[in-house]
C-alpha cells in the first residue's frame, strides 16, 4: 500500500510493507530469497542502485567462499569449523556455530542456483588454503565469485516478482521507543523536482544489508559505488561492535582490485618511484633475495596485513609499501620483470614456492607469463579493465578491504533496536581475524537466521502518525539545509577519506586518533557550512558525506577508546607507542567492544564474548518440535 502525504513544502510518497530489505548485494538478495521461500508477500528491496555495492563489483585472483569442507580426506565438522571461527578472537560462539552449521546448506543452494563452483569427477567441491586458515574449506568460482552469487540470487528473486525501489538513497532510519518504524530515502531519479524526491518506507522489520561504510577510506579497494548506511543506523541508536577491526591489504589503485593469491605467488617485482622519477626496488633494503621471494610468495596465502607477521613475516611487505608512500613515493607491482634482477631463479625460491609453481606447471620467464599459466582468469580480468599486466605495472597501496565489525547483533542478527536486523558486512559477526571467504558465507547464513526469526513474528508496518510525520519533517529540513550557493561536498569527501587513511588505518597512534576524533566532532558541529551543494542534483553527495561523518566519528572514537583502555596491536592493525615502537600486549580477544551514539555523546563498553553453545538435542526431540504431518 502507498499514499502521498504533504509535509511542509515536500510531497512525500509513503510505502507500507511488513519487511524491507535495504541493500542489493549478496546479503540483500539472499534475504529476499529467504523471504520468498518463507512465503512472505509484503516485502520489498530498497537500494541506491541495483548494480552498486561491494559483492557485485569486487573480487581477487580467485575470490574465496568459505564453508564446511566437502572434499578430500581431511576430517571436518560443524563443531570444528565453529571452534576455528570462535578462536579468531572477539567472536561470539553462537554466531560462529550458526555460520558453520548453515554453511553447507547455503553453499549448495548457490550451486543449485547456478553459481559455477567447479567440482571434481565424483562431485567433490575441492578446497584450498586461504588467509588466516590452515584447512581446505575455501572454494572459488574464479575472480568474480561474489558477482556470480549476486546475479544468481537476483535472477531468482526478480523471477519471483521481487519489488525493487532502485535509485533510492537511504538517508535515515525511523525508530520510536527503541522499535524500528521504517526509513527515509531520496529518490535520485527525481532530483530535478526536489520537493517530490523524498519518500518514506514504513515496516515492521527492516533488514540492513547495506555493507560496511566503504567510503570512509581514501586508500580503499571497495568499489567507488559502495557507500553503506552505517551512519544512519548509529543515528537511530543502533549499537556498534568490533569497530576497531578492519582488514587491510595490498591492492591496485585506479582500478581497485585485491592483489592476493596468484598475483603474489607468481613473484612480481615491487618498486617505487620518487618525485624525481627515480626507481627503487625497496624490499631489498630489508630482505635478502631469498627472503624477498619467500615473503612475496607467502603474501599470496597471507594477503591481509597481520600484526603477528609485522616483525619477521610477510606483513613486512605491507609496512615497506606504507613507508614508501609516506615518503612521497608511488609504489608499483610489476609483472613484466622479475625481482632481484638477473639473480632471480629457482635456487632463490623457498622449497614451498618452487614446488607450488612446479606442480602447477607455472614456471615461466616473467611474472605475467607465470600468472597466465597459474591463473589465466586473474590476468584476463585486468585486461578486461584496460590494464595489460604483460606490458605495464600497476600502482598499489595498502587498502581497506573489509570491516570485521559493524552493528552489534545477536544469534538471530537482531540489533538492539526491535525489528532492525543487520546481515552481511553491515553486522559485526567477525572480530580480530577472519578466514578469507567467511564474509561471503556470512551474507547467506546471516540472511537465513534473520528471516527465520522474522517469519515467526509477522510484524506489520506502523501507522504514519503525527509524531512520525514530525520526525520526518525535521529530517527533511536538515537535508535541504545543505542546499546553498557553493559546492563543497566533493572537497569535504576528500577530507573525510583522507582523515581515515592518514590516522585510522592499519598503523595507529593514539595522538593522531585523538586529533582525528576532535576534527570529526568539529566537522559535525559545522557540517552545514562545510558540506554545501549549489544544486539538488548534488544533494546525494552531501547526504552521503553526512552519513560517512557520523560513521567516522563512531569508528575513530572506538579506536581511541581501545587505545585508552590499554589495547595493543592485534589482527590487521598496529598500535604504535610514543617512542615509535610497535605496542604489543593486551588485545582483549575474549571481549567485544561496543559503541553507542547518544545525545550526550559516545558510550563504549567491553562485554565478554558469548560462548559456543553446548547443544544436546536428539533427533526425536527435533522431529516432535517440527510437528511434521504424516
Amino acid at each position: 500500500m502507498s499514499e502521498t502525504v504533504q509535509i511542509g513544502q515536500c510531497s512525500i510518497a509513503v510505502h507500507y510493507y511488513d519487511t524491507i530489505v535495504a541493500g542489493s548485494g549478496a546479503a540483500g538478495f539472499a534475504a529476499s530469497y529467504e523471504l520468498i521461500e518463507a512465503g512472505k508477500q509484503s516485502f520489498c528491496m530498497v537500494t541506491e542502485g541495483i548494480a552498486m555495492g561491494t559483492s557485485r563489483n569486487t573480487g581477487s585472483d580467485k575470490q574465496t567462499y568459505y564453508k564446511l569442507s566437502l572434499a578430500g580426506s581431511e576430517m571436518d565438522s560443524v563443531r570444528k569449523m565453529a571452534a576455528d571461527l570462535y578462536a579468531d578472537g572477539c567472536v561470539n560462539g553462537d554466531t560462529a556455530l550458526y555460520q558453520a552449521a548453515l554453511s553447507a546448506k547455503a553453499f549448495y543452494r548457490l550451486v543449485s542456483l547456478g553459481v559455477p563452483f567447479p567440482c571434481g569427477e565424483y562431485g567433490e567441491y575441492v578446497g584450498y588454503r586461504t588467509d588466516h586458515d590452515r584447512t581446505q574449506r575455501a572454494v572459488t568460482a574464479g575472480p568474480l565469485t561474489s558477482r556470480y552469487m549476486v546475479e544468481a540470487l537476483e535472477k531468482y528473486a526478480l523471477g519471483k516478482g521481487l519489488t525493487v525501489y532502485g535509485n533510492h538513497l537511504i538517508t535515515d532510519i525511523l525508530q520510536q521507543d527503541g522499535t524500528v518504524m521504517g526509513l527515509i530515502a531520496l529518490d535520485k531519479s527525481k532530483l530535478n523536482d526536489i520537493n517530490n524526491a523524498f519518500c518514506v518506507f514504513l515496516c515492521g522489520s527492516l533488514i540492513l544489508a547495506t555493507g560496511g561504510p566503504a567510503g570512509l577510506y581514501r586508500d580503499s579497494v571497495y568499489p567507488a559505488s559502495q557507500n553503506g548506511a552505517t551512519g544512519a543506523a548509529f543515528r537511530a541508536g543502533a549499537q556498534g561492535a568490533n569497530l576497531t577491526d578492519w582488514q587491510y591489504g595490498i591492492a591496485s589503485k585506479g582500478f581497485r582490485w585485491n592483489l592476493s593469491g596468484s598475483y603474489q605467488q607468481v613473484l612480481p617485482r615491487y618498486y617505487s618511484v620518487g618525485p624525481d622519477g627515480s626507481e627503487h626496488e625497496f624490499l631489498s633494503e630489508s630482505m635478502s633475495d631469498s627472503e624477498l621471494l619467500a615473503m612475496t610468495f607467502l603474501k599470496g596465502y597471507e594477503w591481509p596485513f597481520d600484526a603477528k607477521k609485522a616483525a619477521d613475516g610477510s606483513s613486512r611487505i605491507d609496512l615497506a609499501v606504507y613507508r614508501e608512500t609516506k615518503a612521497g613515493r608511488r609504489v608499483y607491482l610489476d609483472f613484466t620483470r622479475n625481482p632481484c634482477a638477473d639473480r632471480f631463479g629457482p635456487s632463490l625460491m623457498s622449497c614451498e614456492c618452487a614446488d607450488y609453481l612446479n606442480r602447477r606447471g607455472a614456471f615461466a620467464p616473467t611474472p605475467a607469463e607465470r600468472l597466465e599459466k597459474l591463473n589465466r582468469k586473474a590476468l584476463v580480468h585486468f585486461q578486461n579493465n584496460g590494464i595489460d599486466l604483460k606490458r605495464q605495472p600497476v600502482e598499489i597501496c595498502v587498502a581497506a578491504q573489509h570491516n570485521n565489525g559493524g552493528l552489534c547483533v545477536d544469534a538471530h542478527c537482531r540489533t538492539n533496536i526491535t525489528g532492525l536486523y543487520a546481515i552481511g558486512e553491515a553486522a559485526a559477526t567477525f572480530g580480530i581475524y577472519r578466514p578469507g571467504g567467511t564474509a561471503l558465507n556470512a551474507t547467506q547464513t546471516d540472511a537465513m537466521r534473520a528471516v527465520a526469526d522474522i517469519a515467526t513474528l509477522g510484524a506489520a508496518p506502523p501507522e504514519y502518525d503525527g509524531e512520525l510525520r514530525r520526525i520526518t519533517g525535521d529530517y527533511l529540513n536538515s537535508y535541504l539545509s545543505f542546499l546553498g550557493d557553493s559546492d563543497e561536498a566533493a572537497a569535504f569527501r576528500e577530507r573525510i577519506a583522507g582523515r581515515m587513511s592518514d590516522n585510522a588505518a592499519f598503523v595507529r597512534e593514539r595522538g593522531k586518533l585523538a586529533g582525528a576524533f576532535y576534527d570529526c566532532l568539529e566537522d559535525t558541529r559545522r557540517l552545514d557550512g562545510l558540506n554545501r551543494v549549489s544544486r539538488p542534483e548534488y544533494l546525494p553527495e552531501a547526504l552521503i558525506n553526512r552519513d560517512l561523518l557520523t560513521a567516522q566519528s563512531v569508528y575513530i572514537g572506538a579506536m581511541l577508546d581501545y587505545c585508552d583502555a590499554g589495547g595493543c596491536s592485534r589482527g590487521s592493525f598496529l598500535v604504535m607507542a610514543d617512542d615509535g615502537d610497535i605496542k604489543n600486549g593486551e588485545t582483549f580477544s575474549s571481549c567485544i567492544q561496543t559503541a553507542l551514539l547518544t545525545e550526550q555523546g559516545l558510550r563504549f563498553a567491553m562485554a565478554p564474548v558469548r560462548p559456543l553453545p553446548e547443544t544436546e538435542e536428539t533427533v526425536e526431540e527435533l522431529l516432535n518440535a517440527a510437528q511434521i504431518g504424516l
